[in-house]
């Protein structure tokens, strides 16, 4: 049985519909303004790939938020870079061959190419090793649009971040602009402050205050009365390229040289969504394989590049007090009501604030640094794989790191 049907079949709706209501909103804020940072950096995607519609049917894990990754995005626009120009052609396909991998992961553990034994070696260190380096990359990544400084993403290969931190730094020092930082320290203070108070009064009071929608509200009206990216050039969404493609069965003309690519995205797919998985716990019997791999073959039809476990979203959908999978239909409900008419409501949307949003969420993922310490403690083998599997995420980016 689909998940969604035995979700719908046992919803109890005084008890779940506000809470999924309202983190789906919430979630729904996300995949918009970094779709649109995806779509300005690879020049390849539409704002369609915010919409999880077949990640909700065929998906078990509400925890888990499916769209576009950062890492999954670059390896993406690499392979593209490579073959042609045509960059939306390309990665819709990869995202097809994607899917070919990802949809039978479970019938026949990838036998053919013989990937599947990589499971085997996801020992808690390695996941907490992996996350934490994967952490540090999406934090990286939000450093720029943070301090309104050069987002430094011409910066790629071995040793990417050490050299990413000298170019982002020295930016700092020279061109930060101080009304960004002022707005997204403000963001992060008062989303630290409302999520403490939640955390108090969660016992007693059945609807949490959605701190992130309220900052996007807020942030957004800002910077529209107050004109900021005017007067102060700060950066903010802008226009982006609405409404919904003519569905279109991906081509293959170039499908020799990006299946190649496609089994290394699909490596990098596969440990994000296994590790995000282990880390909000298995036992619920999650499916998120079967659901990955549908969401990328319908995907690929719509001009949509290839998916993956989203860290920060997913972070911010298990913290804004969600009980269901359908936390992911009225994240897409919101996104395509977005995509269809609300586009201009997001123009004025500060980056500072989504930079906020995510950095914030992703704090307990950062913290889990300190789990060196501990695997230390119990055993230094376990110790060397945590500091080795974060280490080389770290310095030589997801992909190459795996």
């Amino acid at each position: 049985m689909m998940p969604i049907i035995r979700c719908i079949k046992n919803y109890k709706i005084r008890q779940y519909l506000v809470p999924d209501i309202s983190s789906g909103v919430t979630v729904a804020i996300m995949p918009i303004p970094q779709g649109a940072f995806a779509i300005i950096s690879l020049m390849i995607a539409k704002a369609l790939d915010g919409i999880p519609l077949d990640w909700v049917i065929a998906n078990s894990n509400y925890n888990a938020s499916d769209s576009n990754f950062s890492n999954m995005s670059s390896s993406v626009n690499a392979t593209a870079d490579e073959i042609l120009a045509q960059k939306t052609d390309l990665a819709t396909t990869l995202a097809f061959f994607v899917e070919l991998i990802q949809a039978n992961y479970e019938k026949f553990h990838l036998w053919v190419i013989r990937v599947g034994f990589i499971t085997s070696y996801m020992s808690e260190p390695f996941i907490s090793g992996f996350n934490t380096g994967a952490a540090i990359q999406v934090f990286s990544n939000q450093v720029p649009p943070f301090f309104g400084v050069d987002s430094a993403r011409d910066i790629q290969g071995a040793f990417k971040l050490p050299r990413f931190y000298v170019r982002v730094i020295g930016s700092i020092f020279r061109e930060i602009n101080w009304v960004t930082t002022a707005v997204g320290a403000a963001s992060m203070v008062f989303m630290y402050v409302v999520k403490r108070l939640n955390e108090r009064c969660k016992a007693k009071v059945r609807i949490l205050i959605p701190t992130e929608l309220i900052v996007v509200i807020i942030g957004a009206l800002v910077s529209y009365h107050l004109k900021l990216n005017e007067k102060d050039n700060v950066a903010i969404l802008g226009t982006m390229e609405c409404g919904l493609p003519k569905p279109k069965f991906p081509g293959f003309n170039q499908s020799s040289s990006l299946f190649r690519s496609s089994i290394l995205i699909d490596i990098v797919s596969l440990s994000l969504s296994i590790t995000v998985a282990k880390m909000f716990g298995q036992k619920h019997g999650y499916r998120e394989l079967f659901a990955y791999g549908m969401s990328n073959m319908i995907a690929s039809c719509f001009h949509c590049f290839p998916n993956a476990t989203s860290l920060s979203r997913s972070t911010v959908q298990d913290s804004s007090g969600g009980k269901t999978i359908l936390v992911g239909g009225f994240t897409s409900i919101i996104v395509l009501i977005v995509i269809l008419a609300l586009e201009p409501l997001f123009k004025p949307l500060m980056n500072t604030v989504l930079a906020a949003i995510i950095i914030l969420n992703l704090k307990g993922l950062l913290f889990q640094v300190k789990d060196f310490k501990y695997y230390y403690r119990i055993d230094r083998l376990e110790a060397a794989v945590w500091i080795i599997t974060c280490g080389t995420i770290v310095l030589f980016d997801v992909d190459i790191g795996l």
